[in-house]
């Protein structure tokens, strides 16, 4: 098995090319703004290697929208790359799913094509759906039962 280096938490000075990458590409569908970012970042939810920019978080609680979840479960919110369609996402998922044990959950827009095949690409699989007042989203999850 190949030893990999934990991806590492974002530091103050990346915040402004993480939020170009966040921003970058018009398929972003919900921008987020510096103060959302700073947010996550005070929360220690942002990580950042080699162009690539995530925000994700250990759930503090047991379910995640109506789906129960096993114990130390990650939510991935949002990941974004600078670097498209170069592999680099594909490594860091990986990595990703290495240093959480594969414990994670996530909501795509059933839209949102190029994200679902990544996500199922590397194992995540549809448990269900969840329907907001105006707007409705697929549930994915990796490793465990909901």
């Amino acid at each position: 098995m190949m030893a990999w280096e934990p991806i590492a938490l974002a530091q103050d000075a990346d915040l402004p090319l993480i939020l170009a990458v966040f921003n970058r590409y018009p398929s972003q569908l919900i921008p987020i703004s510096a103060s959302q970012l700073a947010t996550y970042h005070r929360k220690e939810q942002v990580y950042w290697d080699s162009g690539i920019a995530m925000i994700a978080r250990m759930m503090p609680v047991k379910s995640y929208l109506k789906y129960w979840l096993p114990p130390d479960t990650w939510h991935l919110n949002m990941i974004a790359s600078s670097r498209q369609r170069k592999g680099a996402a594909d490594e860091f998922m990986v990595r990703f799913l290495w240093q959480t044990h594969g414990r994670i959950v996530l909501s795509v827009y059933p839209f949102n094509i190029r994200a679902i095949k990544f996500y199922k690409k590397h194992g995540f699989r549809k448990v269900g759906e969840y329907n907001w007042p105006s707007f409705t989203v697929d549930v994915y999850q990796h490793g465990g039962d909901v």
